[in-house]
């Protein structure tokens, strides 16, 4: 059952109860009925019942349940207790049955039902083995209940027990009609969930039972198709397709906008940047191109195309174009060039204005159609002879003269070209200024691409109200970072948008955009939900109205409406809503019956102000426009859209999804079918099946299914690269799965449920991955992975081939300038850097820096894993260069962490900061193998970050310690006369220089401690000196407090000669697999100086290379 609200929770069975009673005689008549055919009453009921399911489901298996009393036997007559049973009433209702034929199918499965009676329902499920859920019950959620038994009060040793009804029932199904027979009639009780269904719906559907009941009683010789469910309550708010429609006349686009122009020459017509052209302008340019179309004797009617960027010359050429008279085709320059070509070629166009400077690989253009170049900034035709035209009369436009051509997806696989009227979008325009009050101080975004008929929308819309048409900049991108302070800076108090171009605006607001100029918002070309809704208005809580639109490129833009309430929100998906004047929404059934309310159908729509049909395709005509079988009038055509809806109970018009195999997606229409035959093209494809599927809720992706010719090799990406070749980025499939055979069902057809799910979590694997190399690669390809929803990405994968697209662009430039404060262009994705290896080149001439972090990279390239070194950068620097170019080297700076952390300094312990620390590592590396170094008094960090890597899972290939301090201990003279005695004189100076240098550290850093305790007694802010002496002060306290616990590990031991003498008997201890020693020659200060670290970066080397073998 399609239900009014989205899936329910698995503990959500509050139920609410409709009554209806069905009178004397209809009650009698279906006793009559009954008994003529040999059949009960419940019977009847039960398949009345079930045709209905099957008018709302369109299923034609449908189960539903009953209750049994199970007291068939005489032992159980006087038993007390409940040994009630629920048996399965499954019925085939294929064929279209009359239903005399159902009503005998139901009563054979009846009969068979209740000679089985007495097994245990829990027994037939342990039998059938079904999934279990515990939002829904099993076989069966709808129920019926014929209660035969007469109501007497009930009397028990002298008590009166009379029945209360529960105000709040438990519904365990779905939905349950009980009813009960009182005397001559029939009480009809629905029970149902709250949480599925509206109120208003179920007295609908009691109404509809009673309305199905009466006709079958009257003629049980119809096919169930055939009764109607538009009841004598419903019919005043559905549509009489028997009437004419008015058919009122509006001025062309081309007057409306001249009447403009006459009365508000000086007005801003068009913005862009910080120049602004007046109507007088705009009007002066357009008439220019027009008097150029007329001069090379372009008749009325021929179709003209303009190509371009977004400019002040593109809106004077589609407008003179009109002016001329002239059909109007409009050409994406990012469209493949096969594209464009067979664009051209449909619309048999001789002409083409170009827009700005024609790139060298548009130059084929001019052999298929004649150019005329157009100046961007001007709007003014750059032809030889323009200074000497001579004003040319321009013809007058009648609204019943073509305006317009745009393609939309064809299943042949050539595109459908539309051809509109002007009647038609003078209609819509008209119909929306007034509704809608748009006048002279709106001011109105452009933002839909030269693809799509709304472009016409967000352009005349403007110029034929008198208000401001605010253009993008050329180069702009659609980005949150960029569109949403456009839209604040520029005062846009109209906008257009597609619902999931305006989720991508909300995953990252820049600050300070309130757009509280923005009036209304008109969504269109998606399903628009409620969640979006929501968090749209907590977005902009100053943003007025929103507004749901809807309708087809063949019946002119818009031709449905629904006004968002600010209160009540309907839960899921909002409504279509009602029809524009001179328009009917029909929903028709199968045999193109008006369906009832709620009784899913076909979408047709009814108005004189629709298209002219398909250019060059009359027989697809035939099928989608189809003359009105109510009245006599060849002009009265119905459009079937090809989406799945029903009624509301107010009478507006909901969604349901499609009846074909169409798909939109990111708003637009797409035939798998022409995906589908651009494929079968490549030499070596036999078969192929496009299906859409639906990562996250409102993201759908084209997923391709492809059968090579036998003996045939091609790889997925010769495949992409094909269909790119060919159709627009928006038709390319984000997976290829190659098949053997198609599964197939009974019947021979193609089983879509048994086809394999496409991972695209993974990146296609027949291609070898080449791995980031430093870090700047490594945050690129976190952002792809979680933008795309794939793992294991390579940095020469490309955006576009991955599944990305426009919408996942704009939301990765989004990501990417958040992380990196650099700002990006969609552009430079589309055109200069579709992979991570090419963005990282910009970014870096970008002077990049990395995110706040503990982490310094020192050495971040190499194909290694990446060692993590805890201790100064000084000595990270030193050493790095000495394990080779391709080990990535990163250090871990414990002032970097401690000024991140300084404001809650005094409540961490070590174990937090190894927490923070192990959170950074992540960044770089999210699963192990980890390779760790420390050197010196950082080594209880160290051992507690390896502690809790190993507690989280983690592998620790190498817990390095380099001559560090385990157990802090005085020094005695028979530590220095042994290492006297081993290194000579030498040693001695040495260690007596470097004592200087500590004292005198010492001495500065008590200074500084004493200071810095001074100022943290008084309001006077600490200098970050002092403030970093408390920072390390502290640090100190959490080494001091640690109670290091046994690793489970190993650890490698570097210890130069000067400390061998020293027996770190504590390390054997708490190693659990041992302690693994290497001497370095040298003292502790100098390991780090050549000779000595050539000796322990071989050393070191060594370990970390037999660490990554394992």
């Amino acid at each position: 059952m399609p239900t009014d609200y989205p899936c329910l929770s698995s503990e959500d069975y509050l139920g609410a109860k409709k009554q209806l009673v069905l009178s004397a005689k209809l009650t009698n008549a279906l006793r009559t009925l009954s008994r003529q055919q040999g059949g009960t009453l419940f019977m009847t009921l039960l398949a009345a019942f079930k045709t209905l399911l099957y008018r709302y489901t369109g299923e034609e298996d449908i189960i539903v349940g009953t209750p049994v009393a199970g007291r068939n036997q005489v032992k159980t007559e006087k038993l007390m207790g409940c040994f009630l049973n629920s048996l399965a009433m499954r019925s085939d209702l294929s064929g279209n049955p009359t239903f005399m034929q159902l009503l005998h199918r139901v009563s054979q499965v009846v009969q068979q039902a209740y000679a089985h009676q007495d097994i245990p329902f829990e027994k037939v499920l342990e039998k059938l083995d079904l999934d279990r859920s515990q939002s829904h019950s099993p076989v069966f959620d709808v129920m019926l209940n014929l209660l035969n038994i007469p109501q007497q009060p009930l009397e028990l040793s002298g008590l009166n027990l009379t029945p209360l009804e529960l105000l709040e029932p438990d519904s365990q199904f779905s939905m349950t009609l009980y009813v009960e027979e009182h005397g001559s009639e029939l009480n009809l009780i629905l029970l149902y969930r709250q949480a599925l269904f509206a109120p208003e719906r179920m007295v609908c559907l009691l109404n509809q039972f009673q309305y199905l009941l009466e006709q079958m009683v009257a003629n049980p010789e119809k096919p169930i198709k055939s009764y109607s469910l538009v009841t004598p309550e419903s019919s005043s708010l559905l549509p009489d397709q028997s009437v004419a429609l008015p058919e009122p006349e509006y001025e062309p686009v081309t007057n409306l906008f001249a009447s403009w122009v006459k009365s508000t020459p000086e007005h801003p017509a068009i913005c862009q940047g910080d120049r602004t052209w007046s109507y007088r302008e705009l009007s002066a340019s357009a008439e220019a191109i027009a008097q150029v179309l007329r001069s090379k004797g372009i008749d009325q009617g021929e179709p003209v195309a303009v190509c371009g960027s977004r400019s002040f010359g593109l809106i004077a050429s589609m407008l003179g174009i009109l002016l001329n008279g002239s059909v109007l085709l409009t050409i994406d320059q990012n469209l493949p060039q096969q594209r464009q070509q067979l664009i051209l070629q449909e619309a048999k166009a001789k002409y083409l204005l170009y827009v700005g400077n024609q790139p060298s690989a548009d130059e084929w253009i001019g052999e298929s159609v004649e150019i005329i170049n157009v100046a961007e900034d001007t709007g003014q035709a750059i032809e030889a002879t323009i200074a000497n035209l001579q004003p040319i009369e321009l013809p007058a436009i009648n609204p019943e003269d073509a305006a317009y051509i745009f393609f939309t997806s064809g299943t042949t696989g050539v595109p459908k070209g539309v051809l509109g009227v002007h009647k038609g979008l003078s209609h819509f325009l008209n119909w929306q200024r007034q509704t809608f009050d748009v006048g002279q101080n709106d001011r109105i975004a452009q933002l839909t691409g030269l693809s799509f008929d709304a472009v016409l929308r967000d352009i005349f819309l403007p110029l034929t109200s008198g208000a401001t048409l605010c253009l993008l900049e050329a180069t702009a991108d659609l980005s949150s970072s960029y569109i949403l302070p456009w839209l604040e800076r520029k005062r846009i108090s109209l906008l257009h948008t597609v619902p999931s171009l305006a989720q991508s605006w909300l995953v990252d607001i820049p600050a300070d955009v309130s757009l509280r100029e923005l009036r209304r918002v008109f969504f269109t070309g998606e399903p628009l939900t409620d969640q979006l809704i929501t968090r749209w208005r907590e977005a902009f809580p100053e943003v007025g109205e929103i507004i749901n639109f809807y309708g087809p490129t063949e019946t002119t833009m818009v031709k449905f409406y629904y006004r968002v309430p600010g209160d009540n929100l309907l839960t899921g998906v909002q409504p279509i809503g009602y029809p524009q004047p001179s328009t009917q929404g029909l929903i028709l059934g199968e045999n193109n019956q008006l369906c009832g309310i709620g009784e899913p159908g076909q979408i047709v729509i009814r108005t004189p102000f629709r298209s002219l049909g398909y250019i060059n395709t009359s027989e697809e005509n035939q099928q989608k426009f189809v003359q009105n079988p109510e009245r006599d009038d060849q002009k009265d055509l119905l459009y079937y859209t090809g989406d799945r809806g029903r009624y509301r109970p107010d009478g507006s018009i909901e969604i349901l999804g499609r009846i074909d195999h169409q798909v939109k997606i990111r708003g637009v229409r797409i035939e798998p079918g022409e995906i589908e035959v651009v494929l079968n093209q490549h030499p070596a494809v036999g078969q192929t099946l496009i299906l859409a599927h639906e990562i996250t809720p409102g993201d759908k992706r084209l997923i391709a299914y492809v059968i090579l010719n036998q003996g045939e090799v091609c790889t997925k990406h010769e495949l992409r690269d094909f269909v790119k070749q060919r159709l627009p980025n928006f038709m390319i499939p984000s997976a290829f799965m190659m098949l053997d055979a198609f599964p197939l069902t009974p019947n021979g057809k193609v089983d879509h449920r048994a086809l394999p799910v496409a991972d695209l979590t993974q990146s296609e694997p027949d291609k070898d991955i080449v791995a980031p190399r430093d870090q700047l690669e490594r945050e690129l390809t976190k952002i792809w992975e979680k933008v795309l929803g794939i793992q294991s990405i390579g940095i020469r994968d490309n955006f576009f081939d991955l599944g990305g697209n426009s919408l996942l662009a704009v939301s990765l430039i989004a990501k990417i300038q958040k992380t990196f404060d650099k700002n990006l262009s969609l552009a430079t994705l589309f055109q200069e850097a579709s992979t991570i290896e090419q963005l990282a080149n910009i970014l870096r001439q970008e002077a990049w820096f990395a995110p706040k972090s503990s982490i310094i990279p020192i050495q971040p390239s190499g194909s290694k894993n990446p060692f993590f070194f805890i201790h100064s950068i000084r000595h990270c620097k030193k050493l790095a260069p000495y394990l080779g170019s391709d080990q990535p080297c990163y250090c871990l700076s414990i002032f970097r962490l401690m000024e991140l952390y300084k404001q809650k300094i005094g409540h961490l312990q070590l174990g937090d900061i190894a927490e923070q620390f192990i959170k950074d590592i992540r960044t770089v590396k999210p699963n192990g193998p980890y390779l760790l170094g420390v050197y010196c008094g950082d080594s209880r960090i160290a051992f507690e970050i390896a502690q809790q890597l190993q507690a989280q899972g983690e592998k620790v290939g190498l817990l390095a310690f380099i001559d560090v301090i385990w157990e802090p201990r005085k020094l005695g003279l028979d530590f220095y006369w042994h290492n006297f005695r081993q290194f000579g004189f030498s040693y001695l100076l040495y260690k007596v220089k470097k004592r200087i240098e500590f004292m005198k550290r010492k001495l500065i850093l008590h200074t500084k401690t004493i200071r810095g305790k001074f100022y943290s007694r008084t309001s006077s802010p600490v200098p970050k000196y002092f403030q970093d002496v408390n920072l390390l002060n502290n640090y100190y306290q959490f080494v001091r407090d640690y109670i290091p616990q046994v690793y489970p590990g190993k650890i490698t031991l570097f210890l130069c000669s000067e400390w061998l003498s020293r027996n770190p008997a504590k390390l054997k201890k708490i190693a659990d697999k041992g302690l693994e020693m290497h001497e370095i020659p040298g003292y502790h200060q100098n390991i780090f100086e050549e000779p000595q670290i050539l000796v322990l970066a071989e050393k070191l080397k060594a370990c970390l290379d037999q660490a990554q073998q394992h």
